[in-house]
């Protein structure tokens, strides 16, 4: 028996509006970012309505991403509507119906709901797509060898390292002098930033969160400084003196910027 389309819909829309109505959910906002883990807004969504990603095409010809809160409803019939225009050819009368939901014309684009708080970052997977500079991920800036995103706004040591993961990165470990002088590059000056440096006390050194001793350091004059609570310290960087982009040692709970670091893709 073939069940009409109609049902089809107004059942996976019901389904999804079972498991979404909370009028406490808190999704992530953000209109045409490149990628959803550069999402740093926040909103509360109304009755009914559940966190969304939905993956476009701007007018550069460049991926973006919108995302927000969605009715259960509109949820319910894009998704469904994605499964049926999916079997269908792109030149079809149904794809190029533009009084149709832009999400239903782009059915070959992720979309994705979800019910869960914050949960709509992690949804479109984009660790796959395309790199736009040579093995590096949109946003991050590419060496030789790595790839860094440099972020501007200020948080803790951890909350950094929780950022960078998010984007399947880690602070930045800097272990030679060209790697230092790519860092203070792609930096902005006066500005103070978290890497991933931190006190081993089992060493009684610093060493990177990629694993490896912190060998090679550019300390600011008379640093680091050392006291009973030494664990809790994370190197910083970004004193300037005399042009140059030195290191400190800084509580962790201090608020800096951040440098993330991932391997070429």
């Amino acid at each position: 028996m073939v069940i009409p389309q109609l049902l089809v819909v107004v059942f996976l829309s019901a389904n999804i509006a079972a498991q979404g109505n909370n009028t406490d959910l808190v999704c992530h906002l953000c209109f045409d970012v490149t990628s959803p883990a550069d999402c740093q807004e926040y909103v509360i969504c109304g009755e009914d309505e559940i966190c969304f990603t939905r993956e476009f095409t701007n007018h550069a010809r460049q991926r973006g991403y919108h995302l927000g809160c969605e009715s259960t409803r509109t949820c319910g019939i894009i998704q469904n509507a994605q499964t049926l225009f999916g079997k269908r050819s792109v030149g079809s009368k149904e794809s190029r119906d533009t009084s149709l939901v832009p999400s239903i014309r782009d059915f070959h684009k992720c979309y994705r709901c979800c019910d869960k708080n914050f949960c709509n970052l992690n949804v479109c997977d984009t660790a796959g797509s395309t790199s736009v500079d040579g093995g590096c991920p949109p946003t991050f800036v590419r060496s030789p060898s790595r790839c860094y995103y440099v972020a501007q706004w200020n948080v803790t040591w951890a909350e950094a390292r929780l950022d960078c993961q998010r984007r399947g990165a880690d602070p930045v470990s800097i272990n030679t002098a060209e790697e230092q002088a790519f860092v203070q590059n792609i930096s902005t000056p006066f500005a103070n930033y978290w890497t991933g440096g931190y006190y081993a006390p089992a060493t009684n050194g610093w060493e990177w969160v990629d694993g490896t001793q912190a060998n090679y350091t550019v300390w600011y004059p008379d640093y680091p400084q050392n006291n009973s609570e030494q664990y809790n310290y994370r190197i910083g960087a970004g004193i300037y003196s005399q042009g140059h982009f030195l290191w400190y040692n800084s509580r962790e709970t201090e608020l800096y910027s951040f440098i993330c670091e991932m391997a070429h893709m």
